[in-house]
């Protein structure tokens, strides 16, 4: 007897991610962060369309952790799983807040009130709890039903076993994928009056080998309970010169409660170098003094509102 022969033909209909983009850039929020400030038991918001065609939205809350890299990745829902990184306090909001309504429909060019609450029950200790409000953008109906007509399967077709036992089978499956785009948003809840946190800046070091063209790597070491957000700016100086002028600018850098440090890059503006007379090269020189300066945009309780730090980078 013959072997069998199966033939399966897998058909991937890939829509194009880009117009998904094009749809999520047409939902917006204000404001820029929702807030529960002490006492509050809840907070506002307005998601709004800019597109032309209806928006159907789905809300969650979600924790996501900072990375000493700047990054961000989302916990688990297990204590172990939330043990990221090891050995701090985990001021997460996902379990102590909720989000009503939980799917909303936001008509072209409309816009949709949104809720955000603080649970009953517990108070947590002073501070300041975070959470990510996630906004998954739902394809309309007609989106799927589309997908399904062009990945209609043909039929399966089997061939009976002919009188010498051999059997052949021919099967075709066929698949769609169809991109859901998700938004995180941040969310505060601060608990307690006065909440304290500073950033002290160490080790700044030059990095030309940077992907987007020189920069300097700086580091924070954060202290406090409070939210702590600030802008970066880097000074330079020429000998002989009593005005410093701004090489490099990073606004809204945020450090998260739960990390103890951050490393972040501060990319050198290129037309400001230039009207300076400074290339990277130069910024090594002994003739060039440098400053960074990182000045918080939050109430910071009794915290140093403007940390600064002067250096050379010669000897980097």
């Amino acid at each position: 007897m013959k072997p069998s022969h199966y033939f399966i033909h897998i058909w991937l209909t890939f829509v194009c991610i880009s117009t998904q983009i094009a749809v999520a850039a047409s939902l917006g929020i204000e404001p820029r962060e929702i807030v529960l400030s002490d006492g509050q038991r809840f907070a506002d918001a307005t998601l709004f369309n800019l597109g032309e065609q209806p928006l159907m939205v789905r809300l969650e809350l979600v924790d996501l952790a900072m990375t000493e890299r700047g990054g961000v990745i989302e916990l688990g829902q297990t204590a172990s799983e939330r043990s990221i990184p090891p050995g701090i306090d985990h001021p997460f909001a996902a379990s102590l807040l909720r989000v009503a309504p939980r799917q909303v429909e936001i008509p072209p060019n409309g816009t949709h009130k949104i809720r955000i609450l603080a649970r009953g029950g517990r108070r947590p200790a002073d501070g300041a709890y975070h959470t990510h409000l996630f906004m998954k953008i739902i394809p309309p109906l007609e989106e799927f039903t589309a997908l399904a007509d062009a990945a209609h399967p043909p039929s399966v077709t089997s061939e009976k076993p002919t009188g010498t036992g051999t059997t052949d089978e021919h099967a075709e499956v066929s698949m769609g994928i169809l991109p859901i785009i998700s938004i995180a948003h941040p969310v505060w809840l601060v608990r307690g009056d006065a909440l304290e946190a500073q950033a002290q800046i160490s080790n700044p070091v030059l990095d030309t080998d940077h992907a987007q063209g020189p920069a300097f790597r700086i580091r924070f070491d954060r202290t406090g309970t409070g939210r702590l957000k600030g802008d970066l700016a880097l000074f330079a100086r020429l000998e002989g010169h009593s005005e410093e002028v701004k090489i490099g600018e990073k606004r809204s850098v945020n450090i998260y409660p739960e990390i103890r440090h951050l490393v972040t890059s501060l990319k050198l503006d290129e037309d400001a170098m230039e009207k300076a007379n400074l290339d990277a090269p130069r910024l090594r020189s002994e003739d060039v003094s440098l400053r960074v300066q990182f000045t918080t945009t939050l109430p910071s309780g009794t915290a140093n509102p403007v940390q600064s730090v002067i250096f050379t980078a010669f000897d980097l």
